[in-house]
């Protein structure tokens, strides 16, 4: 996280600001599409750390939930 305010965005030299949402539980992976595979996460620990960072309000911080605290 230090070295986030030595990266700057290409687009506008601000620096970065991130948000993370972690949650722990069951979930399922796996890849999706022929032509152009993907990897992706399917659960409700997914959908529920997706909401944490989405809602976060101040960048810079990491958002924790379920047995991860």
């Amino acid at each position: 996280m230090a070295l986030l305010h030595q990266v700057n965005m290409p687009d506008t030299q601000q620096p970065v600001r991130i948000r993370i949402g972690m949650h722990t539980g069951d979930v399922v992976s796996g890849l999706i599409g022929s032509k152009l595979p993907k990897f992706s996460i399917f659960g409700d620990a997914m959908n529920t750390a997706s909401r944490m960072e989405s809602t976060g309000e101040l960048a810079g911080l990491v958002r924790c939930g379920g047995s991860n605290e």
